[in-house]
């Protein structure tokens, strides 16, 4: 074998394992994003819907066809980084480059499609890439979206019964017996932390006899959110977040509106 046929051999071989021609192989998750990036240069909206699923693409919110308009328009540059893959699932972070700067970081949820990769979501969620990888979250994650359980919906109609009278002070609370907490809210396995109850005086006022407006149910992280509004003014709501323990239900935290991103939080 001649020298020059051995160099080519070699550099055939480490291009395959170790990708040195910077470029990702075809039908990989980060070919995905190369050909997205590619689309946003060439302002050829065809080619970037062809890398997106049929609902990534068209959905109502954060869709492809917005991220694409948007990013066609300001001329973003995208940057891969190398996918985390687990069987037919991927992610690849990307770095958003606008003027030569780092200005955001989106995850890219990709499905494997035959030999090809499609890309079926995109937020800036951390904490939603490894429940995806998992199976535990869809790619497309929206937490409005999730459909109620006969547990969460008894359990809506307990909270707003606790919203609907007087809840102590912090400090009426912290010298409670716990018999006298667990008192107060039922349907829960215990009494909220401090961190959570520290809320719901608040929600107290703000509410004033609420109703439970919705509930969402999300079996692969074991949690749950409670939407709880004003009676006739449903502008002014809470949203509670709830987990499943083997002895009940726990109080997590609270926020104005439904949040994917809060409820695959720590609650710390």
């Amino acid at each position: 074998m001649s020298a020059l046929r051995r160099l080519v051999l070699v550099c055939a071989v480490i291009g395959a394992l170790l990708g040195c021609s910077g470029s990702p192989s075809p039908g990989s998750p980060k070919s995905a994003i190369e050909k997205l990036h590619q689309a946003i240069q060439a302002g050829d909206e065809a080619a970037a819907k062809g890398v997106f699923t049929a609902e990534a693409w068209d959905r109502a919110d954060d869709s492809g066809r917005h991220f694409y308009e948007q990013a066609a328009r300001k001329k973003f540059a995208l940057q891969p980084k190398e996918p985390r893959v687990q069987g037919a699932r991927a992610v690849v972070e990307t770095d958003v480059v606008i003027d030569g700067k780092v200005r955001d970081t989106v995850y890219f949820y990709a499905v494997q499609d035959g030999s090809d990769w499609k890309l079926a979501a995109m937020d800036e969620n951390a904490r939603h890439v490894d429940h995806y990888l998992a199976g535990r979250l869809p790619a497309l994650f929206d937490l409005k979206g999730m459909p109620s359980s006969p547990e969460l919906d008894e359990l809506a109609k307990n909270v707003a019964e606790w919203l609907g009278k007087p809840i102590p002070t912090l400090a009426e609370y912290g010298s409670m017996s716990e018999e006298q907490k667990k008192a107060m809210f039922v349907g829960l396995a215990g009494p909220p932390e401090k961190s959570a109850y520290n809320m719901l005086p608040g929600a107290v006022l703000e509410l004033k006899n609420p109703q439970a407006l919705s509930s969402h149910w999300v079996e692969g992280i074991g949690r749950g959110a409670i939407v709880l509004a004003k009676q006739g003014d449903h502008y002014s709501r809470f949203t509670m977040y709830f987990e499943k323990k083997a002895d009940g239900w726990r109080l997590l935290g609270m926020t104005t509106y439904p949040s994917a991103e809060t409820i695959v939080g720590d609650f710390k």
